[in-house]
């Protein structure tokens, strides 16, 4: 009876382990893509009163954007030191 409960065990630990994993793959592929959206970009511009380059990012997304790529960042410090 042990031995089954143990083996049980065993494979519920190894997929909690796989599913932090997947959690953090896909939380390091959105601070990837959050890390791209937050590059200067060229050639693009917004329309405010005037319009004016993306890359003086007075858009609204910018800071959206910052504030995603920290709340991210605080995940995924979580989730590893969860592991």
């Amino acid at each position: 009876m042990k031995g089954k409960q143990a083996e049980a065990n065993k494979a519920a630990d190894e997929h909690q382990e796989k599913v932090y994993e997947s959690r953090i793959k896909n939380l390091e592929k959105k601070v990837y893509i959050l890390k791209k959206r937050t590059e200067p970009i060229e050639n693009v511009y917004f329309y405010t009163k005037d319009w004016v380059p993306a890359s003086e990012n007075y858009s609204q997304d910018g800071v959206l954007v910052e504030r995603g790529l920290n709340s991210l960042k605080r995940s995924l410090n979580g989730w590893k030191r969860g592991c």
